[in-house]
């Protein structure tokens, strides 16, 4: 599969997740088409997470106290400031933003939604490609253009999708997993020689190429190096360690417990 396709792979496998069982054969019906190695994959993709699910609620119910599911977390970093932007989701259908300071590890709430917001798949409606200048998928429909704001006919969403992640140090490459179906792999160039990689359904893992050492780490949902540090989100909560030459990971501090917020109705100004 190419990069273009692995991330159409994504997009199908991100939205087919969140549906219901007995609606996920007609979207995957309309979303593969005629691509049978498509199809095959998704499918594959969404059994090995129907599998995760079955395992964890059986762990619930084996564990009645831990019946309460917990927040789920993604982070984006600001480029040029210290601060991010959390959103935590739970339970069904309510998120809500939550400012970062990356330099004090203070957090402000932003605001509570009752919906969805899809991180990874935000970008997909539009982009600006510039500074008057902006991209649309092609199965949105272009609103309004003004003198200032033209839309972009020569834009390529793949290619803007890649150098994004590549502005960020991050690079994209297609490997076989053990049961010869080729997936998408993003990795990252850590300090002390380690390399921070994300596998689709499977999660992050760190190598050592010099020692030949591998950790992985399924439970984590986010992670990124902010500057000197390595952090993550694993069970709804925030965590920061130091990079180790031998361990990979130090001593994790954790920044924030995101489990116990609740929906709050919220008016601007806040």
């Amino acid at each position: 599969m190419s990069p273009d396709q692995l991330h159409r792979l994504e997009d199908i496998f991100s939205a087919a997740r969140v549906l219901p069982p007995l609606e996920q054969a007609a979207f995957l019906d309309r979303a593969c088409a005629d691509d049978v190695e498509l199809r095959r994959q998704a499918d594959s993709l969404l059994a090995a997470h129907e599998q995760a699910g079955r395992f964890l609620q059986n762990r619930r119910k084996e564990s009645p106290a831990r019946a309460t599911a917990a927040a789920r977390l993604h982070v984006v970093l600001a480029r040029e400031a210290p601060l991010a932007v959390v959103i935590r989701r739970g339970p069904a259908k309510q998120v809500c933003t939550v400012l970062w300071n990356r330099r004090t590890d203070e957090f402000t709430l932003g605001q509570w939604l009752r919906g969805h917001i899809y991180e990874d798949r935000c970008d997909d409606g539009g982009i600006f490609t510039g500074a008057r200048s902006y991209w649309l998928d092609p199965d949105h429909r272009c609103v309004q253009e003004t003198a200032e704001i033209r839309r972009d006919p020569a834009a390529d969403y793949p290619q803007i999708w890649h150098a994004r992640w590549a502005e960020a140090g991050w690079r994209f490459h297609c490997e076989l997993d053990a049961t010869g179906i080729e997936q998408g792999v993003r990795g990252k160039n850590l300090p002390r020689a380690w390399i921070l990689r994300l596998r689709l359904a499977q999660g992050y893992e760190l190598e050592h190429p010099p020692s030949g050492r591998l950790k992985q780490f399924p439970g984590w949902e986010w992670a990124e190096l902010d500057r000197n540090r390595l952090v993550w989100a694993e069970k709804g909560c925030l965590f920061a360690a130091a990079l180790d030459r031998e361990a990979g990971v130090g001593l994790p501090k954790l920044l924030r417990d995101f489990n116990a917020m609740k929906f709050e109705a919220r008016a601007a100004p806040y």
